[in-house]
Protein backbone atom coordinates (compact mmCIF):
# COMPACT_ATOMS: atom_id res chain seq x y z
CA UNK A 1 0.00 0.00 0.00
CA UNK A 2 0.80 3.51 -0.59
CA UNK A 3 1.86 5.93 2.22
CA UNK A 4 1.84 9.15 2.45
CA UNK A 5 5.41 9.64 2.93
CA UNK A 6 6.21 7.46 0.13
CA UNK A 7 4.25 9.38 -2.09
CA UNK A 8 5.85 12.53 -0.35
CA UNK A 9 9.46 11.22 -1.07
CA UNK A 10 8.47 10.26 -4.66
CA UNK A 11 7.01 13.96 -5.49
CA UNK A 12 10.14 15.17 -3.48
CA UNK A 13 12.09 13.05 -5.59
CA UNK A 14 10.58 13.79 -8.74
CA UNK A 15 10.34 17.28 -8.45
CA UNK A 16 14.80 17.21 -7.50
CA UNK A 17 14.41 15.06 -11.48
CA UNK A 18 11.78 18.09 -12.91
CA UNK A 19 14.82 20.55 -11.15
CA UNK A 20 17.63 19.23 -12.25
CA UNK A 21 16.16 18.43 -16.02
CA UNK A 22 15.21 21.94 -16.03
CA UNK A 23 19.19 23.29 -15.12
CA UNK A 24 20.16 20.78 -17.77
CA UNK A 25 18.04 22.21 -20.51
CA UNK A 26 18.35 25.74 -19.14
CA UNK A 27 22.30 24.82 -19.28
CA UNK A 28 21.89 23.65 -22.84
CA UNK A 29 20.10 26.45 -23.85
CA UNK A 30 22.24 28.96 -22.74
CA UNK A 31 25.83 26.48 -23.81
CA UNK A 32 23.85 26.83 -27.55
CA UNK A 33 23.73 30.08 -27.15
CA UNK A 34 26.92 30.79 -26.54
CA UNK A 35 28.16 28.13 -29.33
CA UNK A 36 25.95 29.94 -31.94
CA UNK A 37 27.46 33.26 -31.21
CA UNK A 38 31.29 31.71 -31.04
CA UNK A 39 30.40 30.44 -34.57
CA UNK A 40 28.80 33.72 -35.95
CA UNK A 41 31.42 36.07 -34.32
CA UNK A 42 33.95 33.76 -36.70
CA UNK A 43 32.53 33.95 -39.36
CA UNK A 44 31.60 37.85 -39.25
CA UNK A 45 35.68 37.80 -37.94
CA UNK A 46 36.49 36.34 -41.44
CA UNK A 47 33.51 38.09 -43.53
CA UNK A 48 35.28 41.55 -41.62
CA UNK A 49 39.15 40.21 -42.69
CA UNK A 50 37.49 39.39 -46.08
CA UNK A 51 35.90 43.00 -46.41
CA UNK A 52 39.49 44.55 -44.91
CA UNK A 53 41.23 42.80 -47.96
CA UNK A 54 39.08 44.17 -50.57
CA UNK A 55 38.77 47.69 -49.11
CA UNK A 56 43.08 47.35 -49.25
CA UNK A 57 42.64 45.86 -52.58
CA UNK A 58 40.06 48.80 -53.86
CA UNK A 59 42.91 51.68 -52.51
CA UNK A 60 45.45 49.76 -54.17
CA UNK A 61 42.94 50.09 -57.69
CA UNK A 62 42.24 53.73 -56.71
CA UNK A 63 45.96 54.63 -56.07
CA UNK A 64 46.26 52.83 -59.97
CA UNK A 65 43.49 54.33 -61.67
CA UNK A 66 44.82 58.28 -60.00
CA UNK A 67 48.33 57.09 -61.55
CA UNK A 68 47.13 56.22 -65.07
CA UNK A 69 44.64 59.06 -65.30
CA UNK A 70 47.83 61.24 -64.93
CA UNK A 71 49.42 59.07 -67.40
CA UNK A 72 46.44 59.91 -69.48
CA UNK A 73 46.22 63.47 -68.89
CA UNK A 74 49.81 63.74 -69.00
CA UNK A 75 49.73 62.27 -72.60
CA UNK A 76 46.40 63.91 -73.82
CA UNK A 77 48.80 67.44 -73.01
CA UNK A 78 51.16 66.26 -75.10
CA UNK A 79 48.99 65.84 -77.83
CA UNK A 80 47.29 69.03 -77.72
CA UNK A 81 50.74 70.63 -77.87
CA UNK A 82 51.84 68.95 -80.83
CA UNK A 83 48.15 69.10 -82.73
CA UNK A 84 47.42 72.72 -83.79
CA UNK A 85 43.90 73.25 -82.57
CA UNK A 86 41.22 72.33 -85.06
CA UNK A 87 43.13 70.11 -87.03
CA UNK A 88 40.27 67.81 -87.11
CA UNK A 89 37.55 70.19 -87.96
CA UNK A 90 37.86 70.43 -91.42
CA UNK A 91 38.71 68.00 -94.23
CA UNK A 92 41.89 66.20 -93.75
CA UNK A 93 41.81 66.88 -97.95
CA UNK A 94 41.46 70.33 -97.71
CA UNK A 95 44.19 70.11 -94.88
CA UNK A 96 46.45 68.61 -97.38
CA UNK A 97 45.99 70.84 -100.39
CA UNK A 98 46.27 73.85 -97.57
CA UNK A 99 49.89 72.33 -97.04
CA UNK A 100 50.31 72.64 -100.61
CA UNK A 101 50.14 76.11 -100.31
CA UNK A 102 52.16 76.72 -97.60
CA UNK A 103 55.28 74.84 -99.39
CA UNK A 104 54.70 77.07 -102.59
CA UNK A 105 54.72 80.40 -100.66
CA UNK A 106 57.65 78.87 -98.55
CA UNK A 107 59.44 77.31 -101.83
CA UNK A 108 58.60 80.13 -104.35
CA UNK A 109 60.83 78.89 -106.97
CA UNK A 110 60.25 74.95 -106.09
CA UNK A 111 58.08 73.19 -108.96
CA UNK A 112 55.81 71.24 -106.61
CA UNK A 113 54.47 68.16 -108.24
CA UNK A 114 51.27 66.15 -106.85
CA UNK A 115 49.59 62.82 -107.60
CA UNK A 116 45.68 61.67 -106.71
CA UNK A 117 44.92 61.34 -102.40
CA UNK A 118 45.46 58.02 -101.80
CA UNK A 119 42.80 57.01 -98.67
CA UNK A 120 44.41 53.96 -96.62
CA UNK A 121 42.90 52.41 -93.80
CA UNK A 122 43.22 55.85 -91.02
CA UNK A 123 45.15 57.71 -93.22
CA UNK A 124 44.74 60.26 -96.00
CA UNK A 125 48.26 60.75 -98.21
CA UNK A 126 49.05 63.31 -101.13
CA UNK A 127 52.44 62.19 -102.76
CA UNK A 128 54.63 65.15 -103.65
CA UNK A 129 57.39 65.81 -105.70
CA UNK A 130 59.39 69.01 -105.13
CA UNK A 131 62.25 69.82 -107.49
CA UNK A 132 64.25 73.23 -107.60
CA UNK A 133 67.76 74.51 -107.37
CA UNK A 134 69.48 76.15 -104.52
CA UNK A 135 73.13 78.31 -104.38
CA UNK A 136 74.33 76.25 -101.33
CA UNK A 137 73.99 73.05 -99.11
CA UNK A 138 72.49 75.08 -96.78
CA UNK A 139 69.36 76.49 -98.23
CA UNK A 140 69.06 72.82 -99.16
CA UNK A 141 69.31 71.86 -95.79
CA UNK A 142 66.93 74.26 -94.43
CA UNK A 143 63.92 73.19 -96.70
CA UNK A 144 64.33 69.81 -95.80
CA UNK A 145 64.24 71.05 -92.23
CA UNK A 146 61.54 72.55 -92.85
CA UNK A 147 59.05 69.52 -94.65
CA UNK A 148 60.30 67.35 -91.49
CA UNK A 149 59.07 69.76 -89.04
CA UNK A 150 55.65 70.00 -90.71
CA UNK A 151 53.08 68.69 -88.10
CA UNK A 152 49.36 68.09 -89.42
CA UNK A 153 49.54 66.80 -92.20
CA UNK A 154 53.21 65.83 -92.08
CA UNK A 155 55.57 65.44 -94.47
CA UNK A 156 57.35 62.05 -94.84
CA UNK A 157 60.25 61.78 -96.70
CA UNK A 158 60.74 58.64 -99.10
CA UNK A 159 63.96 60.55 -101.00
CA UNK A 160 66.10 63.18 -102.16
CA UNK A 161 68.56 63.48 -104.93
CA UNK A 162 70.83 65.64 -105.43
CA UNK A 163 72.45 66.98 -108.84
CA UNK A 164 74.93 69.85 -108.99
CA UNK A 165 74.49 71.97 -112.00
CA UNK A 166 76.86 74.89 -113.23
CA UNK A 167 75.83 77.45 -110.21
CA UNK A 168 72.86 75.29 -108.41
CA UNK A 169 72.19 72.59 -106.62
CA UNK A 170 69.41 70.91 -108.07
CA UNK A 171 67.41 68.81 -105.90
CA UNK A 172 64.30 66.39 -106.09
CA UNK A 173 62.46 65.65 -103.20
CA UNK A 174 60.18 63.02 -103.15
CA UNK A 175 57.45 61.98 -100.26
CA UNK A 176 53.78 62.15 -99.22
CA UNK A 177 51.61 64.58 -97.55
CA UNK A 178 49.84 62.65 -94.70
CA UNK A 179 46.95 62.61 -92.13
CA UNK A 180 44.82 60.77 -90.17
CA UNK A 181 41.06 60.57 -90.87
CA UNK A 182 38.56 61.71 -88.55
Amino acid sequence: MWRFSTVTNNLSTGGRIKIAAFYCLAAGLVFTIILSAVILSGKYRDSLAIAVDTLQKARLNLMQVRDANRLVDSSLSGIKAIVPPGVFSIQPEVALLERIDDMKERAKDAEITVSNIDRKGDEVSLPVTMRSGVRDYTDLVNTVGYLESMRFPFFSITNVSITPSQDKLQYDIRGALRMPKR
